[in-house]
């Protein structure tokens, strides 16, 4: 049975699951996975130079992971910080074509008559997704993670109803 999940503290990021007994031989087992995979990055940094730059992001993202360490947490605590990771990103400001490149990925497409918006079809994470809308009241495009299954969450009422009054 299941009982905890493994996570990055710097991220969130799921490792894997185990029972409460196995905690510390698992959060030992992560710190050892990524230290190899660490090493493997940074060999692959010095035989494709010219993916230098790549492989340095994969450096950095690994030594963070691995400074930073690892917990054991419930699935309620993981759900309740993917919650929180996803949804306090900013709305962004995008570009018409970035808006029409992504319909091809839409689940479906809304309309209220001032806001036209769709979700990627495509998960971040558990339910949380990509949004695109289109404000025909000031004739501009937005961007923003939001969860699929909770309409509050949705540019038009997070970002323009509840907040703005429309």
């Amino acid at each position: 049975m299941i009982e905890m999940l493994i996570v990055s503290k710097v991220h969130n990021e799921l490792f894997t699951t185990c029972k409460k007994e196995d905690v510390p031989a698992e959060i030992d087992r992560a710190q050892v996975f990524y230290a190899e995979d660490l090493l493997t990055v940074s060999k692959h940094k010095v035989n494709y130079p010219k993916d230098a730059e790549y492989w340095q992001r994969r450096i950095d993202e690994y030594a963070k992971k691995i400074a930073g360490g690892f917990e054991a947490v419930t699935w309620e605590e993981y759900e309740k910080r993917e919650r929180e990771k996803w949804l306090s990103k900013e709305l962004i400001e995008i570009t018409e074509k970035e808006y029409e490149d992504m319909l091809s990925f839409a689940v479906a497409i809304h309309d209220d008559g001032r806001f036209q918006y769709y979700n990627n079809r495509e998960k971040t994470s558990g339910s949380f997704t990509g949004q695109y809308c289109y404000d025909r009241k000031t004739k501009k495009f937005y961007f923003a993670t939001v969860d699929s299954c909770d309409r509050s969450t949705w540019i038009p009422f997070k970002f323009f109803y509840l907040t703005q009054g429309g």
